[in-house]
């Protein structure tokens, strides 16, 4: 966890950066049509500041972003991290699956989908 990943190398990079660096230098052997590489990364929603600075080293990467809703992570949060829309793909399942029950626990699910979908419109440029 956070402990490794934001330990300081001598180059003054975190570890997080430095592994960030590697998969962009990998990455650019795999862009798509679509500008975005084949080789992502799995970056938390519930970091904002350090997700924002890895969108930085990766800017053509796809990030995968744990810990929206329930985690705590908001869309606004990591934002950023969209770049134009397509960049990311935010997951909250917990949230989801398991919102807070109405009369029917259907329509509490798709409730939860859509105001997490609509979030997603709000702050995203896609």
């Amino acid at each position: 966890g956070d402990a490794i990943q934001k330990q300081q190398l001598e180059d003054g990079r975190t570890v997080a950066e430095s592994i960030g660096s590697l998969l962009h230098e990998l990455g650019n052997n795999y862009l798509g049509k679509s500008g975005w590489s084949a080789v992502g990364a799995v970056v938390g929603a519930t970091k904002p500041v350090e997700a924002s600075s890895l969108r930085n080293i990766m800017p053509e990467q796809m990030f995968l972003m744990p810990g929206i809703g329930a985690q705590g992570a908001k869309v606004s949060d990591v934002a950023s991290c969209f770049g134009d829309g397509h960049g990311a793909l935010a997951t909250a399942s917990r949230s989801v699956t398991y919102p807070e029950f109405g009369a029917n626990w259907q329509d509490s699910i798709s409730s939860a989908a859509q105001t997490l979908s609509l979030e997603l419109q709000a702050n995203t440029t896609a």
